[in-house]
């Protein structure tokens, strides 16, 4: 990579695409390759034992099948699953921005914004990749039992009436809630339930790198943890604190009341939310990474 990038980059200080790109790349598929991969078996088990697994009993349960995207908003909006979602990708990206040893080779000749710019271009593409390995894993498992049309399912809006009274096999409303399928159809649900989570993993990523420049990443992993802990506290006990944090922001849901168009808060509001931490952080990157020492990024040497 040094080789490369000293091909392209002959000024120093000006931003080259090519560079960022080449930053980008090595940088994803370092992460690609990582071994901590194997960790997210244990989301996918979880993902498939909460949701996928009890969305299928229960279309067997009334001879019914479920629309293709019910599971992946199922879990876009399950409290427990949302807990871990941002903690499992905080896990995979912990080595990341990746310094080593050739820090001090790399940085005079890439310049640091084209660096920190790599760095951004990387969060996005593995958000991304994340949340899409995700989705394609929820429609997998019930590929040959759904269909894809822009209207929920029977088991989803009516199997709790239909087995009243009688042994439920599980109860759908825990799942995904009046206030969403009432509110919204699952097309329009699916886009805003990882619209969200996309601008939810990109705020931590963003703060992540941002500590990263002042030799802090570390301690602001286990702030964000805590973070990521409170906030669903609160959104699960429906506070309204819960709006002071950023996973109140992310559950569709929680945004509306069981009747029609009743904002309990609006859902614009947290897009904006959203939008405007990431402004702050990024700006406040940008503005570090013009000047940010050399042995200050060298205290998070990762190998």
């Amino acid at each position: 990579m040094e080789r490369d990038i000293k091909k392209l980059m002959q000024n120093n200080g000006k931003i080259s695409g090519k560079i960022v790109v080449r930053i980008f790349k090595d940088e994803y598929m370092r992460w690609i390759l990582n071994s901590k991969w194997i960790v997210i078996i244990i989301l996918l088990v979880l993902m498939r034992e909460l949701v996928i697994c009890p969305m299928l009993a229960a279309a067997e349960d009334i001879d019914q099948i479920i629309n293709l995207v019910e599971p992946a908003i199922a879990i876009g909006n399950s409290g427990v699953i949302l807990l871990l979602l941002p903690l499992f990708y905080l896990i995979l990206t912990s080595d990341f921005p990746h310094v080593s040893s050739n820090l001090y080779y790399l940085l005079p000749r890439a310049g640091r914004m084209n660096w920190v710019l790599g760095e951004l271009l990387f969060q996005f593409t593995s958000v991304g990749t994340y949340l899409l390995l995700l989705i394609l894993s929820s429609c997998v498992q019930v590929f040959c039992d759904a269909y894809l049309i822009n209207g929920w399912s029977i088991v989803t809006t009516n199997y709790d009436s239909l087995r009243k009274g009688q042994g439920v096999v599980v109860y759908m409303n825990n799942l995904i809630p009046g206030q969403l399928y009432n509110q919204m159809p699952p097309f329009q649900a699916f886009a805003l339930t990882y619209g969200l989570l996309l601008l939810y993993l990109l705020l931590w990523g963003a703060v992540i790198l941002l500590a990263s420049l002042y030799a802090k990443k570390k301690l602001m992993l286990w702030v964000e943890i805590a973070l990521i802990a409170v906030g669903t506290a609160f959104a699960a006990l429906r506070s309204p604190l819960m709006w002071l944090f950023p996973s109140g922001h992310t559950i569709v849901w929680l945004h509306y009341q069981i009747y029609y168009r009743q904002y309990v808060f609006p859902i614009w509001g947290s897009i904006l939310f959203f939008f405007g931490c990431l402004i702050i952080v990024n700006g406040l990157i940008y503005r570090r990474a013009k000047d940010v020492p050399l042995d200050i990024l060298w205290e998070e040497k990762t190998e």
